[in-house]
């Protein structure tokens, strides 16, 4: 039986990154918790979600981050496309409505400003 990979690759680089920032579900701002940014892209982000509020696929989210040195929030809005509840917390990717411009992004990756 002959193996066969797929070369998968994705239209815009990941950046790793650290990025405390607050979420809450698109029709609810009363939610409004606490995440991290693990990685970014122009289409997407990873988060770790720190709470145990229902999630579900598909579910609008909102993401603000406040830029170090400016004080200025930048808001994100996406589809939560997968997430998976770990001890405490929940990790899950969102695909964002509006794609970022790599100026957008290198402003919300730590790493990189």
């Amino acid at each position: 039986m002959r193996a066969y990979r797929i070369n998968y690759t994705r239209k815009y680089k990941r950046y790793p990154t650290q990025r405390e920032a607050h979420f809450y579900l698109e029709n609810n701002p009363l939610t409004r918790q606490v995440c991290t940014i693990v990685n970014i892209s122009r289409k997407g982000m990873g988060l770790i979600f720190h709470t145990d509020v229902e999630m579900n696929i598909g579910m609008d989210i909102r993401v603000e981050v406040t830029v170090p040195g400016s004080g200025e929030t930048i808001s994100v809005s996406g589809n939560l496309r997968w997430f998976d509840r770990m001890e405490i917390d929940i990790i899950g990717g969102i695909e964002l409505v509006k794609e970022l411009s790599e100026e957008e992004v290198s402003r919300l990756d730590a790493s990189r400003g």
